[in-house]
């Protein structure tokens, strides 16, 4: 008997082919084979990077290798000075939607995208809805490029662009990690064009994409200024939200009617902009620092905390103490519902032990029955 695979590879003139190659080569079939296999059990590993042990061969084409970084970067003080003095002439812009539209594109599951390599510059990303009109803002970046060079890679300046950006529009000031690299193509985006290329028609699919970000509820709506028109960093437009009888916008529409968003919402107009700024802070480094990898499990950017996280003081409420440059940490506060892992997993064990309780009764009686 011949399954339909055994069909194909002996009839289609294709599969044929192949067949008879191997056939009369046994080594080509064995280095191929080992080349597919790697492929196969490596690809949601990201990047090679990620990848150290002796065995592991040198990048592939799968893992979009990118370049070494340059080896000399430039003076990010003098970078971000440069794109101080720009904003204040042409404005804020959309360096913000530019840099988070780099980044977001990430994905947990298998560690590709992300804004390092800076392929929103490249086909296929930047011919997406999501990220129609960017091209005007990378071209407002060039002259910057030009001014520092090789030792200023784009994609450190995408995101150092929306860092300074968010803090010149009031937001608190965060920290940069620099020393990424630019890929010569977009082919690294093709795979990640599914939840990427086109804007989430539910809520239910944002959540969905969210989460492939390796972002939380919580983190999401820390982060909805930054996919929200003329939205600071502030919780006005969350109180607003709140408040409105009716709501426009998938996003808008989740933070208002989506209990699993509704909470945090309230959570954050409750706790007022200092805690809510910095909430917003760490995500948004989350974010741009997701695809800095070193090593299985480790950051290159590691040293970029909440230390250098530095709120406005206008921010600040009554109750803080310290400047607006204190480090100290404010203390995390959950919402009125069980959304946090330990109550969750105190919930289901106490289900399961009411179930065993149960059933070892139904098993007593059903034994006192028999015996009967």
């Amino acid at each position: 008997m011949m399954l339909t695979t055994d069909v194909a590879l002996k009839a289609d003139p294709i599969y044929r082919q192949y067949v008879e190659e191997f056939a009369n080569d046994e080594n080509a079939f064995a280095e191929a084979f080992a080349k597919v296999w790697f492929e196969l059990t490596t690809r949601d590993m990201g990047p090679a990077s990620r990848c150290t042990s002796d065995d592991v061969p040198s990048p592939q084409s799968f893992q979009h290798p990118l370049p070494e970084p340059p080896k000399k970067v430039s003076n990010m003080d003098k970078v971000e000075k440069a794109l101080l003095k720009m904003m204040k002439q042409n404005g804020n812009g959309e360096f913000v939607r530019l840099a988070w539209q780099c980044a977001s594109t990430f994905r947990i599951t298998d560690y590709h995208g992300g804004c390092n390599g800076a392929r929103i510059r490249f086909s296929p990303g930047k011919d997406w809805e999501t990220n129609d009109g960017l091209g005007d803002t990378l071209a407002l970046l060039q002259p910057i490029k030009d001014q520092f060079g090789d030792g200023l890679s784009w994609s450190d300046l995408i995101v150092l662009a929306g860092n300074v950006a968010i803090a010149h529009g009031g937001g608190p000031s965060m920290p940069f990690c620099p020393k990424r690299t630019d890929a010569s193509d977009g082919d690294g985006w093709k795979p990640i064009a599914f939840g990427n290329d086109k804007y989430p028609k539910t809520v239910n699919g944002l959540i969905e994409i969210n989460s492939r970000r390796g972002l939380t509820n919580k983190e999401l709506v820390a982060l909805s200024w930054a996919s929200i028109p003329n939205a600071k960093v502030r919780t006005k437009y969350l109180r607003e939200i709140v408040e409105a009888e009716t709501c426009d916008g998938v996003l808008p529409c989740g933070l208002k009617n989506h209990p699993e968003l509704r909470v945090w919402t309230e959570f954050y107009v409750e706790a007022g902009d200092e805690v809510f700024m910095r909430d917003a802070a760490l995500a948004w480094t989350k974010m741009m620092n997701a695809d800095r990898f070193d090593g299985p499990v480790g950051s290159a950017c590691h040293k970029s905390s909440s230390e250098n996280i530095i709120i406005p003081l206008e921010a600040l409420s009554s109750k803080a103490t310290g400047s607006p440059n204190s480090t100290e940490s404010i203390p995390f506060q959950s919402p009125p519902i069980f959304s946090s892992s330990i109550s969750i997993f105190v919930v289901l064990l106490f289900g399961t032990w009411i179930a065993r309780r149960d059933k070892i009764k139904r098993l007593r009686t059903y034994t006192r029955v028999t015996d009967a």
